[in-house]
């Protein structure tokens, strides 16, 4: 849920200019202030220290089963609709080379000209209509 909340919050800021960050799409191309080796490590130290913490709760080890059942249920649910936030969002970029924010301003602003439809005109954009389409063809046929 938060992979779609990183896409969106510092576009929008950075459009507002409260800050000056890459768009998510040419993230992994900025430098760090130090090694990736390094910066992994650090990831896999603390994310596994708050994953153990999760499994090995100290004041109720496990949790309550229905907790647990009722929590999946939800994280399953919203994790489906992030996932589809996330593809739309790079669908955008696919499709007009902008992410979502500059793709909403531009909508604001000229609502029945910037529109899919629109952005469906270009040749790039019409190949992977195709590509898309002949997808969904594909897997309703194979499911």
């Amino acid at each position: 849920m938060l992979g779609a909340a990183g896409i969106i919050i510092p576009e929008l800021l950075t459009k507002l200019g409260i800050l000056n960050t890459p768009s998510w799409y040419t993230a992994g191309e900025q430098e760090y202030f130090t090694d990736k080796t390094t910066l992994l490590l650090v990831e896999l130290i603390f994310i596994g220290w708050a994953e153990g913490r999760r499994w090995a709760d100290i004041l109720k080890p496990g949790g309550s089963p229905e907790k647990i059942s009722e929590s999946r249920v939800k994280e399953i649910k919203n994790g489906r609709l992030v996932m589809l936030a996330v593809m739309g969002a790079w669908f955008q970029v696919e499709y007009n080379g902008t992410g979502p924010i500059d793709n909403l301003f531009a909508h604001l602003a000229d609502p029945g000209h910037a529109t899919i439809f629109a952005a469906s005109r270009n040749s790039h954009s019409n190949k992977f209509l195709s590509f898309t389409l002949r997808f969904n063809w594909v897997h309703r046929h194979l499911s």
